[in-house]
């Protein structure tokens, strides 16, 4: 069975339970439960980022008429890799940041100046200290 989305954290404890206990009834040996908050949001991300590259990469070929050659659509691809990574990742600290805090607000703020912080503040302050980015030898 695979449960894509936030069920279970709408419920109240006592039926959050309840419906766990259906749900194991209804398995047979051998059977596995996913609970797919995180991959149903990674998911999401990354059919929106592999539906964008495929835009930009059709309006390329039209507006250039060039088809791409192997090397830019390996390059294309590692780029939407690494992009949906770095999407899991702030995905990630969202939903920690939303089970610690229960205001949604306050998740939300916080995630922003954690990203805030790494995006802008940190680069300012290495820029003080080069020691942050040379490892001891």
């Amino acid at each position: 069975m695979l449960f894509l989305g936030s069920n279970i954290g709408n419920y109240d404890p006592d039926c959050a339970a309840a419906f766990l206990q259906q749900a194991r009834a209804a398995l047979r040996p051998g059977d596995a439960l996913l609970l797919g908050k995180f991959l149903g949001g990674l998911t999401t991300l990354a059919v929106a980022l592999v539906a964008l590259w495929l835009i930009v990469l059709g309006a390329g070929l039209l507006l250039l008429g060039l088809p791409p050659r192997g090397v830019e659509v390996a390059r294309g691809l590692g780029f939407l890799v690494v992009a949906i990574a770095y999407g899991g990742v702030w995905l990630a600290v969202a939903m920690l940041f939303s089970v610690i805090f229960r205001s949604t607000a306050t998740s939300a703020l916080c995630s922003l100046g954690v990203w805030l912080f790494f995006t802008i503040l940190w680069p300012l302050i290495a820029l003080k200290d080069p020691d942050l980015y040379t490892l001891p030898i």
